[in-house]
């Protein structure tokens, strides 16, 4: 029965199904982005698109709510990301960026604007201000897909740093440079209109900078001078984020988005208080924000506006891709110390997210009801693009970066906090085996030893704030293992990178009480059965320990390995047969093509 058929009640229900649907089909899209190795946008969009009018149109956001409150609730909920995106962002980053990234930003995005308005006029024709428009929104990339595309491609040197950096704030500068765009575009390209675009861009840049900095400094007040309780923390810098929104908006026209990325920035990058809490909620807000708007704005699209397409729209993703990003890229970085892998590299990184799609459908309505000719193409043109660009860059990235050299180790190893010897030994083995490792340690002496072994490793405390930024530079690390002689140690390890590497990939020795000793919110998951203290392995391994990998087979199974060992090893890693491995937390398990990788003592000959 159709929803205006409906009784309210029924209406009432169908609407909480639909929408508790979105956030069901949100969170499936997210976990099979990570169990395929996809980016989410894609699967995100994927899913949307199926839902929708194109697909089986179970879903239509038409029906939910009008598209003035959609896209009010889009506007900030881009807000909400953006902050979170600014938190991200730290100024060593952007030093080690330094020239190319803000070339990048002063000649790149100009380059971009005019180089996608160029194209779009020599294909579809329109007039000038329709073709700046489009180039303006196709400036933006942003963080909900610079971050999830880094993450899968890990890449190594510069590259990185700067395409989030990039993808970050070019995110409110194209957005900004679009909402102004459009009155040139309604007011039919007038002399004035274009003055009011300097004028714009330099007033939203004044009001951004200081309201974002302004607020950022009562945040750390309220929070250093006790106004404002721990459990509120989160929930008020939210409520600071959507304020700060509404006001620099009202002040000067989308300078809200600039404002909360500054803001989020001030804060990730002031040293009186901790935000590391606040981090995390937003991080968690973030997803679940992406989740269901990807999916909302996707199931909007109608087999109308898929008619509208035709094969243009391949020549202009290509343009972007093959022509107007390496040149955005080598016009920026020529001249500086970026070599030309790197360039290369970040020349594939500019996929278009869920700014350029809001962005898109918001302009879309509002040209479209002026009447602006050519004003139904932009949002199914733009919706392709991101979808071809996510394609593009997905699943190319990864790839090139491997044939560039740039790309960390797949095979993901192990950050071992504590550098003695039966830790170097465990160590050593690893690395013997194929897996890259870190070291760190306060005691310069075991770190010494270590870079003897050839281990790299480094002389920190995990209390420093060193080691935090550090810990973003470990390239091809993806779990980490503490074994210092110290439980509280181990523990604020655990914490620390519970949020770099995930809980699950966390490990700790039990305390010197065993397993049950250890506050399970407070520590990382425990090896060895939660038996293996650091006294216990001290005292088994303290002198002459060494590493050994064993493979299992049909003819040497787990438990002739038991019958011949004993407890003379400690099975600590198994390698399993498609080359992952996993740390040992209580039963060992292995079968036939994996290969246990344990720690023993070198026995004297007799």
């Amino acid at each position: 029965m159709p929803v205006m058929d409906a009784t309210p009640s029924e209406s009432a229900l169908h609407q909480d199904t639909v929408i508790i649907g979105i956030v069901l089909l949100g969170c499936l899209a997210q976990w099979l982005a990570w169990r395929w190795r996809l980016p989410s946008i894609l699967v995100l969009l994927a899913t949307g698109l199926a839902v929708g009018p194109v697909g089986l149109g179970v879903i239509d956001p038409a029906n939910l709510v009008s598209d003035e409150i959609l896209f009010a609730v889009v506007s900030c909920a881009v807000a909400v990301i953006l902050f979170e995106g600014g938190l991200s962002l730290r100024l060593n980053e952007f030093k080690r960026g330094g020239v190319p990234l803000k070339r990048l930003l002063w000649i790149g995005v100009p380059v971009a604007w005019l180089g996608g308005a160029s194209a779009f006029a020599a294909l579809y024709g329109g007039s000038l201000e329709l073709a700046l428009l489009v180039g303006a929104i196709l400036v933006v990339t942003g963080p909900t897909v610079i971050g999830p595309l880094l993450k899968q491609v890990q890449p190594v040197g510069r590259a990185g740093p700067i395409a989030k950096w990039e993808g970050i704030l070019n995110d409110p500068i194209g957005a900004v440079l679009a909402v102004l765009m459009v009155e040139v575009v309604l007011a039919r390209g007038k002399l004035d209109a274009w003055g009011s675009v300097v004028l714009g861009l330099l007033v939203a840049a004044v009001v951004a900078i200081a309201g974002g900095l302004l607020c950022a400094w009562v945040t750390v007040t309220m929070m250093r001078r006790g106004w404002l309780p721990d459990h509120l923390h989160g929930v008020a810098t939210l409520a600071i984020t959507l304020g700060l929104f509404m006001l620099s908006n009202a002040a000067q026209s989308e300078s809200g988005l600039l404002a909360v990325t500054v803001y989020g920035a001030a804060l990730a990058n002031q040293s009186a208080v901790s935000v590391r809490h606040v981090t995390v909620f937003n991080e968690h807000l973030r997803t679940f924000l992406i989740s269901v708007l990807f999916i909302v704005l996707a199931a909007r699209f109608t087999p109308e506006q898929v008619a509208i397409l035709d094969w243009r729209v391949f020549v202009f993703l290509a343009l972007l891709v093959l022509l107007i990003r390496p040149l955005c890229v080598l016009s920026a970085t020529i001249g500086t110390t970026l070599n030309w892998r790197e360039r290369t590299l970040l020349a594939w990184m500019a996929p278009r997210g869920i700014v350029a799609a809001a962005v898109a459908s918001l302009f879309a309505l509002e040209l479209s009801a002026a009447g602006v000719p050519g004003a139904e193409l932009v949002e199914p043109l733009l919706y392709a693009v991101i979808v071809g660009t996510v394609l593009v860059y997905g699943l190319g990235a990864r790839p090139l970066a491997g044939l560039l050299g740039l790309r960390a180790d797949s095979r993901g190893g192990v950050l071992f906090i504590g550098a003695h010897g039966w830790a170097r030994a465990l160590a050593r083995t690893v690395r013997d085996a194929g897996y890259p490792v870190q070291l760190i340690d306060s005691d310069r002496g075991k770190v010494a030893a270590a870079r003897l072994d050839g281990l790299p490793a480094e002389t920190f405390n995990v209390l420093s704030n060193a080691l935090e930024d550090e810990g973003e530079g470990f390239p091809g690390i993806d779990c980490m293992l503490a074994l210092t002689a110290s439980d509280e140690a181990n523990a604020l390890a655990a914490i620390r990178y519970a949020e770099h590497f995930g809980r699950e990939h966390v490990y700790q020795l039990a305390g010197t009480g065993g397993a049950s000793e250890l506050a399970q919110h407070l520590s990382g998951r425990v090896v060895g059965g939660g038996k293996l203290s650091f006294a216990e392995l001290q005292h088994r391994f303290g002198a002459n320990a060494s590493g050994k990998v064993t493979a299992l087979t049909e003819s040497y199974s787990l438990e002739d390995y038991r019958r011949e060992n004993g407890s003379d090893v400690w099975p600590a890693m198994v390698i399993g047969a498609d080359g992952r491995f996993e740390v040992v937390t209580d039963i060992l398990r292995a079968g036939p093509g994996d290969s246990i990788l344990a720690l023993t003592v070198d026995r004297p000959p007799a």
